[in-house]
């Protein structure tokens, strides 16, 4: 049987709500029911100050019908009847405007009172309106009138009045502009310090710049001034001319003298050139030509130096406080940085008293190096060297900008290039295959001279006999320590020519070594060899030991310069403390 019992209905679950919601919904509540508060305080507020400001608004309205209410027409009337008021007064006969014109004023001024007296409240309502009007203008009139002047001071310079300036400094700026432009050998021109000055109410337009005052206090010196164009460079008075369009001039050649005519130049001027319009001196007034004399005259001799054994391009650059740059650029006829003993260098070139920078653009065709490349043979010995494929220079068009100083170039930035012919690449056979002499494998060096040379032998720096008539080397012998059997060294790098053992007419064992610039180093009375001829060898690198062969009376190293063909004296280039 089934069971009478109901089974019991699920309750359904509300979902839950967090507190953080309870919260955020009852503040929201909370802000919605005081914002329609306030709307509604606002609104009974606004209906309330309306009220109250109604009989203020009538009363207002009142007062201005009361105000206006006829005064077009009073006033109208009263203008014709003081319009025929005058007219009685300039035809009456017995008034006389040209015989008595005071009695004129005097009968006007009585019309316009009896108008007053006949329209007293017109009289009074004009009154209340034309006195603030009038008091507005005045003030109006009053704050542009103090506004618009300033105080000042007068000043006086030997009993003539010159002029109004703001302050002293500006008499002080003009007197040394005046002591500037006025040159006198005997220093006769003098500008006093101490003029008399009364402050005084003036125009803020009417007072003296420095160059006007300048101006004002040199017309006091009479006809010793005269009118002119000063020719200012870095702040400093060079001279004057009576025509500012030849001073111009003037200077536009000096910069014309430095462009090249076909060129794109574009010159000017490297101190701060400014021209003066004012009085100068009459007697300090120059000429075109003697201003451009002046202008061109050499501020900064020439100066030279002549090169010393173990210098270098960078090692003179810094001895004279210079940029190894600025140096290269005085001497252009240095390649590579290559100078030697004797050599002239320009460190300081004639410098004109107005300097001048040229920024010039180039055109022009250049060649493209060619690259070298080597193949290596190992059936051939390391001195072996053929040229396989011959190199080739290309050409490209430059377009670029060069900067000059005085007409020298000072630096130059290419713009654009456009290749017009490759290089063709220098390909070169080179042996790998080791020579080895009776004292051991040789070693092929860069054959880079550097025009510096080095001590040849660095563990004695005596010498037994010098450079003198009869024997044109260097004996390199025992100091405090033995050379013999100890190594000597390339003095530069260069490639060997000789290279052979034996009599060799007296020289014994030698090795000369050719260098750039017609130069030449020989090597004699060698105990040993470690050179062949046409090996390359790098500046230092050891060649041979020092022995006693051929003509000699004892180890040591028989030393020799050669330039052009004819032996020189070695201490030219090398120095015993190298």
């Amino acid at each position: 049987m089934k069971s009478g019992k109901k089974k019991p209905e699920k309750k359904t679950e509300k979902p839950r709500i967090s507190r953080w919601s309870q919260v955020g919904y009852r503040l929201y509540k909370w802000n919605y029911g005081f914002g329609m508060y306030t709307l509604l305080a606002l609104g009974r507020f606004f209906r309330w100050l309306k009220k109250e400001l109604k009989p203020m608004k009538a009363w207002f309205m009142m007062q201005a019908r009361r105000l206006f209410s006829g005064v077009p027409r009073r006033l109208y009337e009263i203008a014709v009847e003081f319009i025929q008021s005058c007219r009685v007064v300039f035809s009456a006969r017995e008034i006389s405007f040209k015989k008595s014109p005071f009695a004129a004023i005097k009968e006007w001024f009585g019309c316009i009172g009896a108008l007053c007296r006949r329209y007293p409240v017109a009289t009074r309502t004009a009154g209340r309106i034309a006195a603030p009007v009038a008091a507005a203008a005045v003030l109006i009139l009053t704050i542009t009138y103090w506004t618009s002047a300033t105080f000042g001071i007068q000043v006086e310079y030997e009993g003539v009045d010159v002029g109004c300036i703001s302050d002293e400094t500006t008499y002080r700026a003009a007197a040394a502009m005046a002591r500037e432009r006025v040159h006198t050998d005997d220093g006769s021109f003098e500008i006093s310090d101490t003029p008399k000055m009364t402050v005084t109410l003036l125009r803020a337009e009417s007072m003296l710049t420095t160059d006007l005052l300048c101006d004002e206090i040199l017309r006091t010196k009479g006809d010793a001034i005269a009118e002119g164009s000063g020719l200012y460079v870095d702040g400093t008075l060079v001279g004057s001319m009576q025509s500012r369009s030849e001073l111009e001039t003037v200077l536009e050649e000096i910069k014309k003298s430095y462009c090249v005519e076909g060129q794109e130049d574009r010159a000017e001027f490297i101190q701060k050139v400014e021209l003066v319009d004012g009085l100068f001196l009459s007697d300090s007034v120059l000429s075109a030509d003697k201003m451009k004399e002046k202008l061109t005259s050499e501020a900064v001799v020439k100066k030279e130096y002549t090169v010393q054994a173990g210098d270098t391009m960078s090692s003179i650059a810094r001895k004279i406080n210079m940029t190894l740059s600025e140096l290269r650029s005085m001497n252009p006829s240095v390649k590579n940085d290559l100078i030697y003993p004797g050599n002239v260098l320009i460190v300081r070139r004639p410098q004109p008293f107005l300097r001048v920078k040229v920024v010039r653009t180039l055109r022009y065709t250049e060649e493209i190096p060619f690259g070298t490349e080597k193949e290596k043979d190992n059936t051939k010995y390391v001195t072996y060297e053929k040229v396989k494929v011959a190199g080739k220079k290309g050409s490209q068009n430059v377009v670029a900008e060069a900067v000059l100083i005085d007409g020298v170039e000072q630096s130059r930035s290419i713009l654009s290039i456009e290749v017009t012919k490759q290089p063709v690449t220098k390909v070169v056979v080179v042996g790998t295959k080791k020579v080895v002499t009776s004292s051991g494998p040789i070693v092929v060096g860069d054959g880079v001279s550097t025009g510096s040379m080095l001590w040849p032998v660095p563990i004695c720096h005596n010498m037994s006999r010098g450079w003198r008539s009869g024997h044109y080397a260097l004996d390199i012998a025992n100091g405090p320590v033995t050379v013999n059997r100890k190594p000597f060294i390339a003095a530069d790098g260069g490639t060997v020519v000789v290279a052979s053992t034996g009599w060799n007419g007296g020289y014994g064992n030698m090795i000369r070594i050719r260098h750039a610039n017609g130069l030449e180093t020989l090597y004699a009375h060698c105990h040993s060899i470690r050179v062949v001829v046409g090996q390359k060898v790098t500046r230092g690198q050891i060649i041979g030991l020092v022995g006693n062969t051929g003509r000699s009376t004892g180890p040591h190293l028989h030393f020799e310069v050669w330039k052009n063909g004819r032996r020189v004296n070695p201490l030219l280039y090398v120095k015993p403390q190298n």
